[in-house]
């Protein structure tokens, strides 16, 4: 069953709709569950939770792009879930995720203006990427998906994964230093430096 159809019977509050989206998503959110929570009895705990917040407010959100709310939903309560068990320090995919992100995504807090900035500019960056290093990207940290499974899907080593992101986050880096420089040259020209 296509999106579309699941949306419309979110919307018509069929029941069947929780059916469809587990037989759809289910094991996409359960995997991204286990890579946060590393626990596959609190992966499933997490999913019911996802359908239980889908259930909700699909009807009235009507998300354009079903996965996509799925998986954020999905990232959010995990990470809530983790948080609530006071192991997020001790996490150790998330520190190493971290880690490899640290050097190319700068704190917000260091950034002037509207704290959704920076997710504004790597969205425009990955916009802007060959679909695979995008997706590649996208897999590895957004969805948490390990170097091993990302080269299984693309049939490739996991030395060429590692080399696109390593390549990928360069030129993040890179993207947001200027994005960066084009605003305070902008902000500059409207007399708007050092208001605040």
């Amino acid at each position: 069953m296509n999106d579309p159809e699941i949306l419309r019977l979110f919307r018509e509050r069929d029941e069947s709709a929780l059916v469809e989206t587990d037989r759809k998503y289910g094991m996409p959110l359960l995997k991204l569950g286990i890579r946060i929570l590393g626990s596959a009895e609190d992966a499933e705990e997490n999913r019911n939770d996802v359908y239980m917040k889908a259930w909700i407010h699909i009807p009235d959100l009507q998300p354009q792009h079903l996965e996509a709310w799925l998986m954020t939903v999905c990232r959010n309560l995990a990470f809530n879930r983790l948080k609530m068990k006071n192991s997020l320090k001790r996490h150790a995919v998330l520190v190493e995720l971290t880690k490899e992100l640290a050097d190319c995504i700068p704190d917000p807090r260091s950034i002037p203006g509207p704290p959704d900035l920076i997710s504004g500019y790597i969205s425009d960056f990955l916009r802007e990427q060959p679909r695979e290093e995008r997706n590649m990207l996208l897999r590895r940290y957004w969805k948490m998906e390990s170097i091993r499974d990302i080269a299984s899907f693309y049939n490739c080593s996991p030395n060429r994964v590692k080399g696109i992101l390593f390549r990928m986050r360069r030129k993040l880096a890179k993207y947001l230093k200027e994005r960066n420089r084009q605003d305070e040259t902008q902000r500059d020209s409207d007399g708007t430096a050092g208001i605040i």
